[in-house]
């Protein structure tokens, strides 16, 4: 798995491009709180439910966590591989009912294109039929452009095929500002997603 995100950073940097792409089209969101983000100057705001924790604090959850056990492995291996890019990752919560889950890191700049998403896709799709345990389900894959920050997102449904039981949503955000390219990794235990509060980092 860790082959995998250093091939998903590696591909960005071979087809980097300007590409077209669609504005958003809406507002950007208002309510919530404001985070600035580990070593950095950025901030971003999210959902007022959201708490920043350690990022240990989560993966030893207890069994009643919305997201069931057979989900946290999941988020520890993402969260193994996300530290070899970036030791500071910022992790927070939906305090509400712990069913929603995000990690953000920072990396050098990367532009993004419509052109790099399709392969992008096609590189995540094989690490994830090497996974023998878990059956995923495209989502949404999209790639959008709002003023000097650019989203490429691919969102997946997933299903324990040994365990059974509710399906979680794995989401996968790749936002290039001016400066620096953020990889957003979202776990939750329902379809709808925080995408529309990404729009309002800043550096």
């Amino acid at each position: 798995m860790k082959s995998f995100i250093i091939q998903t950073i590696v591909l960005l940097l071979i087809l980097s491009g300007c590409g077209s792409s669609d504005h958003p089209g809406k507002k950007l969101p208002t309510a919530g709180s404001t985070h600035q983000l580990l070593d950095s100057s950025t901030s971003i705001r999210l959902p007022t439910d959201f708490v920043r924790i350690d990022t240990e604090e989560y993966v030893h959850a207890d069994p009643s966590s919305p997201l069931a056990n057979w989900a946290i492995p999941v988020l520890q291996t993402t969260l193994d591989n996300l530290k070899f890019q970036d030791s500071s990752i910022d992790m927070f919560l939906d305090s509400t009912n712990r069913g929603t889950v995000l990690a953000i890191i920072d990396t050098k700049y990367i532009p993004l294109s419509k052109e790099s998403g399709s392969m992008l896709a096609s590189t995540i799709k094989k690490a994830q039929d090497s996974d023998m345990r878990h059956a995923y389900t495209t989502k949404n894959k999209s790639f959008k452009r709002n003023g000097t920050l650019g989203m490429m997102h691919f969102q997946y449904m997933v299903a324990d095929v040994q365990l059974g039981g509710d399906p979680f949503y794995q989401g996968l955000f790749f936002l290039s500002s001016s400066q620096k390219i953020y990889v957003v990794y979202e776990l939750s235990g329902k379809e709808a997603s925080i995408k529309d509060y990404l729009w309002t980092l800043t550096e």
